[in-house]
C-alpha cells in the first residue's frame, strides 16, 4: 500500500475514481494491437486503466476514510487475490450501432474482475458514499464519441493483446479536470493478496 501522495485537505471537491492501472508494458501491447487511428476522441495511452468504481465529486473527508477503509481491508486480504486479465476484442456503449465509448474488453480475467469491484463496493458504501445503480463491465475505454456513430466495422475487427495485464492492486486516483486534459493523481494503492503457488 502506498499512502496519499499530495491529496489535498481542503474542504474543496475532489473527483475521485477506483481503478487498476495499466502498466507501460500493457499500454504498448494494447497499442500494438489496436487499428492506427480510432473514431472520435481518444483516450491518451497514459490515462487508460480498469474502472471499478467511479465516485464523482468527493471531499478531503470521505476520500480519507475511503483510503483508511481500503488500506484496512488490503491488510486483512478482504480484496481477494491477485489475478490475470488478458484483453481482446472491441466493443461500443450503448450500442456499435449509435457508439459514443469505443472500448477494449476482457477475454479473460473478467469475472475476478467483477468481484474485485463487489468488494470495492463494499468498502465504498461503507465510506459513506451512494450505491452503484449501474451494472459492472470489465472494459477499458479507448474513445469518446459525440456525436455517436456507428462502429460496426471497427468492433467486429479481431483485436488480441499479447501482453496479459496482472492486476495486484486497487488505487485511488483523484481526477483533476484541465484545459489540456484530465490529470489523474494516486491517491492510494491498496494491495491485493499474492495468489499461492
Amino acid at each position: 500500500m502506498r499512502p496519499a501522495r499530495g491529496a489535498p485537505e481542503t474542504g474543496r471537491a475532489e473527483r475521485l475514481f477506483l481503478a487498476v492501472t495499466i502498466p507501460s508494458e500493457v499500454r504498448d501491447a494494447i497499442r500494438d494491437a489496436l487499428p492506427r487511428s480510432l473514431p472520435g476522441r481518444p483516450v491518451r495511452p497514459e490515462h487508460w486503466h480498469l474502472t471499478l468504481r467511479f465516485l464523482g465529486d468527493s471531499d478531503a473527508a470521505r476520500r480519507a476514510s475511503l483510503s483508511e477503509l481500503l488500506e484496512q481491508a488490503a491488510a486483512l486480504g478482504r480484496l481477494g487475490q491477485d489475478f490475470t486479465v488478458r484483453f481482446a476484442g472491441l466493443g461500443a456503449f450503448p450500442t456499435p450501432e449509435r457508439a459514443r465509448v469505443l472500448w477494449l474488453g476482457a477475454s479473460e480475467g473478467a469475472s475476478e474482475c467483477e468481484a474485485l469491484a463487489a468488494r470495492v463496493e463494499e468498502i465504498v458504501r461503507a465510506a459513506g458514499f451512494p450505491a452503484e445503480r449501474r451494472a459492472f463491465s470489465a472494459h477499458l475505454t479507448l474513445s469518446r464519441l459525440d456525436p455517436p456513430r456507428g462502429v460496426q466495422a471497427l468492433v467486429a475487427r479481431a483485436v488480441s493483446v499479447a501482453t496479459p495485464l496482472a492486476v495486484r492492486a486497487v488505487t485511488l486516483v483523484r481526477s483533476e479536470l484541465t484545459p489540456a486534459g484530465p490529470r489523474y493523481t494516486p491517491v492510494t494503492r491498496a494491495q491485493l493478496s499474492a495468489a499461492a503457488g
